[in-house]
């Protein structure tokens, strides 16, 4: 139960961290707001974690 804990723990904290750096560091990177950028930053984690999944799938199987 410990060992669970800890993962949730640490979970929390790199959302925690990843969250003020949106908040704080964000609005200081030039990025234009338009609709190419907001759709590029919404599908790649989706992307990403399809894209690892598939790959685990395919290791495991072989």
């Amino acid at each position: 139960m410990n060992e669970k804990a800890g993962i949730v723990a640490k979970v929390v904290l790199a959302s925690l961290v990843i969250s003020l750096l949106i908040k704080y560091v964000g609005p200081l990177l030039p990025i234009p707001a338009n609709d190419a950028i907001a759709l590029v930053a919404i599908s790649t984690p989706a992307t990403v974690m399809a894209i690892v999944m598939v790959r685990r799938s395919i290791f495991r199987a072989s």
